[in-house]
């Protein structure tokens, strides 16, 4: 094997004037008396006999070290940080070596670990086809591992962290079961490419081209086969059939400690799947921490780092830490934007909520009683400025947290088909809306987004929850003229605060919400008018989890 291999040398008053300079962030300070060996495109040769690459970057110290690594198709060295200013991502602070949603090396170099970013079969530097989320991309990586704890400043123990592509990839090799593979950190990892990224709720969202377009090929190797194409799978496979059931991950067989991290805003990509993927590991050993901040900021903050590191000490270095007796679940419970309290909680969906069922009313409200006579209720389905929004005040202070299920009785007037989308909103007591952080690290969304394509309305019931249905996406079931339904919109995870004499709106339209954030949806079927009927035999409701102290 082949590396090109570099001597970073800090120097610390150097590094400390540039810290007072700059305003480089304190994981950055820590580092500056240190030295980093790096190793650039070291070659790893993989079952298949093709070789992947790998930067390796390590403690210039002896010892013998446990290894964090990360995979994906990005292009490890074509890769910069790029997670722009302070108003788009947050105020970031990493190395020059920090690449795009995986570990600073500066960082944990310093605290002795190595560090290794390798590239996907097929992208970057490495050989091989580019299998997303596949076979061929999870053996390699359960090669690599194991390479990894075979070297010489090896200790024989491997980690693995990263965010999105970079967490869900986790999933298919833990469940291979690498021998040192000993801890696994997932963020915002997602579970089920078909309802978590490309359909919502069976409507088509502006995801998967653009990141295929942007992100996969530019890094592809010339000479490598793309062997799933998800863009193209979505016009082949348009409802969850054997192609999309093949592509889960087996959770269950995944026993490795796993410290999960996710994030209230991430509606439309990673929240509902990084959630389900915490519920399904089959490890023993398991922890969820759920946060409402821009996603990237958090990762990369030092709070946040801290408790990886805690993670990480205990199941890499055996260090006995008390890292075990931490509560199971730490969320935060938001308030307003950047706004919040941390509780804990003992497993997730937080045990002994109370499934608090509120009626749509003719006059707007959220009722806890049922109205007794059935009411139509309508807006044009293409106007940006028409919806229906019910209010409940709140009479004492209320935590709501988790999935939210609205249960509604619809019909389309002049189609056979409608999208449906749906949004929870906070109201303070003066009637304002209460801004959160949103989807794409924007900073006016709402408390939770949900969507539903009418035709796709058949529920599981045994994967269901009294808040939480779960769609099947396995046959279109098409409106006849003047035919009502009932359908169950799933709402996405979330976790809020309403104190006395705040209130709780559902909004819905037949467009995008403006506080689902920077998401967009395609190929809509709308026309005409949605009818809602509420009261009576049609008792459209709102289902949510109300936390009892």
């Amino acid at each position: 094997m082949f590396s090109d291999t570099m001597y970073i040398r800090f120097i610390s008053s150097a590094s400390l004037l540039l810290v007072g300079l700059l305003g480089i962030g304190a994981a950055a300070a820590q580092s500056n008396d240190l030295s980093m060996i790096i190793e650039n495109d070291v070659r790893v040769t993989t079952r298949a006999g093709f070789d992947v690459s790998a930067n390796v970057y390590r403690p210039d110290r002896d010892g013998r070290y446990p290894a964090i690594i990360s995979m994906g198709p990005y292009g490890k060295d074509d890769l910069p940080v790029e997670y722009g200013g302070l108003f788009s991502n947050g105020q970031i602070t990493v190395s020059e070596y920090a690449a795009f949603e995986t570990p600073d090396p500066e960082f944990w170099t310093h605290y002795g670990y190595v560090v290794i970013a390798a590239d996907s079969p097929g992208s970057g530097q490495s050989e091989g086809d580019l299998d997303l989320f596949g076979p061929i991309e999870a053996e390699a990586f359960y090669d690599l591992i194991e390479w990894a704890a075979s070297q010489p400043w090896s200790n024989g123990s491997v980690g693995l962290s990263g965010e999105s592509y970079f967490g869900v990839v986790q999933w298919y090799v833990a469940a291979l079961s690498p021998p040192h593979l000993k801890a696994i950190s997932p963020g915002e990892a997602l579970t089920d490419i078909y309802r978590d990224a490309a359909l919502h709720g069976g409507i088509l969202a502006d995801f998967i081209e653009p990141w295929t377009q942007y992100r996969i090929l530019p890094a592809k190797r010339p000479d490598a086969v793309l062997v799933r194409n998800v863009a193209e799978a979505i016009e082949e496979h348009p409802l969850f059939d054997d192609y999309w059931a093949g592509w889960l991950p087996d959770l269950e067989a995944i026993s490795t400690p796993a410290y999960v991290i996710a994030s209230w805003p991430d509606h439309g990509l990673h929240t509902r799947g990084t959630l389900l993927g915490f519920e399904q590991l089959g490890s023993d050993n398991k922890w969820l921490e759920i946060h409402g901040r821009k996603k990237w900021e958090y990762y990369y903050s030092r709070e946040s780092l801290e408790r990886q590191r805690r993670f990480f000490d205990r199941y890499l270095k055996d260090i006995d830490n008390g890292w075990e007796e931490i509560p199971t679940v730490r969320y935060e419970r938001r308030n307003a934007f950047y706004d919040g309290e941390i509780h804990y909680a003992g497993d997730w969906p937080i045990p002994g909520a109370d499934h608090r069922v509120l009626f749509l009313t003719a006059d707007g409200l959220l009722d806890n009683d049922l109205p007794a006579d059935s009411t139509s209720l309508r807006y044009t389905a293409t106007d940006r400025n028409q919806q229906l929004a019910f209010r409940h005040t709140f009479g004492n202070d209320t935590e709501i947290t988790g999935s939210a299920r609205l249960t509604l009785w619809v019909e389309a007037a002049g189609a056979d088909d409608m999208d449906l989308y749906v949004g929870l909103s906070k109201l303070d007591r003066n009637g304002a809306e209460v801004r959160m952080a949103g989807y794409n690290d924007t900073e006016n969304g709402h408390v939770a987004s949900g969507w539903l394509r009418v035709s796709h309305r058949e529920v599981d019931p045994e994967m269901s929850t009294p808040v939480r249905p779960y769609l099947l996406h396995r046959q279109l079931r098409k409106l006849n003229s003047g035919e009502r339904v009932r359908v169950d919109v799933e709402i996405l995870p979330s976790s809020t605060m309403f104190r006395t004499g705040e209130s709780l709106v559902v909004r819905i339209q037949g467009t995008e919400l403006p506080g689902a954030g920077d998401i967009a949806h395609v190929d809509a079927v709308n026309s005409g008018d949605h009818i809602v009927y509420v009261g009576g035999g049609t008792d459209s409701r709102l289902t949510v989890p109300v936390v009892v102290p």
